[in-house]
């Protein structure tokens, strides 16, 4: 199982994420950062504040980015286009 790390893109920032987590592969760390994305985004939605979150930057122990999963994506694949 891998331990990865999902860091959170906030404009020019990122966001480290300091603690990770195990996931069983790539494809489940990538449903977590869509996930993460849609709960941000109605978070925000719901207190009137503007989304700040656009990608969540997902890497390894070592820190080499293995995927980027953008706010369009997670949109996307939420209304299943």
């Amino acid at each position: 199982m891998p331990y990865l790390y999902l860091h959170l893109r906030e404009g020019e920032d990122l966001v480290e994420d300091l603690q990770g987590a195990n996931y069983c592969d790539l494809a489940a760390a990538e449903l977590a950062a869509l996930t993460g994305l849609w709960d941000i985004a109605g978070e925000s939605i719901k207190s009137g504040q503007p989304i700040k979150s656009s990608a969540i930057v997902i890497v390894d122990a070592q820190g080499s980015i293995l995927a980027t999963v953008t706010l369009p994506d997670a949109m996307k694949s939420r209304l299943g286009t």
